[in-house]
C-alpha cells in the first residue's frame, strides 16, 4: 500500500445528523497480532451495548445514536474504524470523547475481571457463529484460501484465551 497520510474530509449537507468515521491503517492478515486487534476492536466498540465507546457516549452521556468499531484484515494491509452518529452541534464532544477513551487504552493495562469478560464474550461470539452451518463452510473456504489451513474452533478459543492484558495495551498503542 501506497503510504498513509492522516487527513480530515468534511462533507456538509442539509441534516439534523451528523455520520463521522475516525481510523487508520491495521494488521493484515497474517499478522500475529489480529487476535488481538479483534479483542480490542470488541472491547472498545463491538457489538454489544457494554462497548466502552456506547457506555461512554450513548449511556453516560446521550450524544450518539449509534456508534460502534470495526477491524477488517485484508492481505496486505488492515482498517481500523469507529463510526458513529449525533447531532451536527455534538461532533466534536462525541471526538473528545472517543479520544479519551482511546487514550485509556493506551495508558493501562485492562483489568482482569474485564479481560475474562471480554474472552467469554468474544468465545461466545465464536460458539454461537458455529451454529450457523453457512456461517461455517464460509469461515473453513476463507481461512483455507488465506491460510491454506482451517483452525478448529478449539484452536482459536484456545489462541483467544491465551491473549493477555500486556498484548492488548501495545496493540491499542500501535
Amino acid at each position: 500500500p501506497t503510504s498513509y497520510i492522516p487527513k480530515t474530509v468534511t462533507i456538509h449537507k442539509k441534516t439534523h445528523q451528523a455520520h463521522c468515521v475516525i481510523g487508520g491503517r491495521s494488521f493484515d492478515l497474517y499478522d500475529g497480532r489480529r487476535q488481538t486487534a479483534i479483542l480490542l476492536n470488541n472491547l472498545l466498540g463491538g457489538p454489544f451495548m457494554s462497548s466502552l465507546l456506547n457506555l461512554s457516549l450513548r449511556e453516560k452521556h446521550g450524544l450518539a445514536y449509534n456508534v460502534e468499531s470495526s477491524y477488517s484484515p485484508y492481505s496486505d494491509t488492515g482498517i481500523w474504524n469507529i463510526y458513529f452518529g449525533t447531532d451536527c452541534s455534538d461532533v466534536d464532544k462525541c471526538v473528545s470523547l472517543i479520544y479519551k477513551e482511546l487514550n485509556k487504552l493506551c495508558r493501562k493495562e485492562i483489568s482482569d475481571a474485564r479481560m475474562t469478560k471480554l474472552k467469554r464474550q468474544i468465545i461466545s461470539q465464536l460458539l454461537f457463529s458455529s451454529e450457523n452451518k453457512e456461517n461455517v463452510a464460509l469461515n473453513l473456504g476463507k481461512s483455507i484460501l488465506y491460510y491454506n489451513q482451517f483452525d478448529s474452533l478449539e484452536a482459536t478459543i484456545k489462541e483467544v484465551e491465551e491473549i493477555t492484558a500486556k498484548q492488548i495495551l501495545e496493540v491499542a498503542n500501535l
